[in-house]
């Protein structure tokens, strides 16, 4: 068996130096390559992302503006008011009151208006036209983007020349 004797001597040490800085440079180059290849994937990989975010940013602010729109498209745009008054004049003052009653809910969104609380307020009201007391009693109510309130209008004050 042979040994492969390689003695360190002041000799051979320039070629120690010599091999280690060769070594040391071509492992660097290899070691900087694959880092550096890593790097151009990663900084690709980066600016893919953030075109990604600045796409994704602009998506929600189309959503956002799309549900804005939508929000107004539920909304409340009318309310009808119709009574069974054969007085014209009187029919129209009560439905101007009934009218004036409900004039906060243009412009809310349908699914957030208490039907509840529009019937609570409109049944059983006592309404004063033309110096004559009359009951609102409430048949139908739909709430949509027009709001349609039925009413049955009696007269509390004792005539009945405006009653039907």
């Amino acid at each position: 068996m042979k040994y492969v004797y390689f003695p360190f001597n002041i000799k051979n040490f320039p070629k120690f130096v010599g091999m280690f800085l060769i070594g040391s440079l071509i492992g660097g180059s290899i070691v900087l390559y694959y880092h550096g290849r890593n790097y151009d994937t990663l900084y690709v990989e980066k600016k893919e992302l953030e075109s990604y975010v600045v796409e994704l940013q602009n998506t929600i602010d189309r959503l956002e503006k799309i549900q804005e729109e939508q929000h107004r498209e539920f909304a409340v745009k009318e309310i009808t008011v119709e009574t069974n008054l054969s007085d014209a004049i009187r029919n129209v003052d009560i439905k101007a009151e009934v009218g004036n009653l409900l004039k906060d809910l243009i412009g809310e969104n349908v699914e957030d208006i208490n039907s509840e609380l529009v019937l609570n307020i409109l049944d059983n009201r006592i309404v004063s036209v033309q110096e004559k007391n009359y009951r609102l009693s409430v048949k139908t109510l739909t709430i949509s983007k027009k709001i349609q309130v039925y009413l049955s209008v009696t007269d509390i004050s004792g005539s009945d020349d405006g009653d039907q």
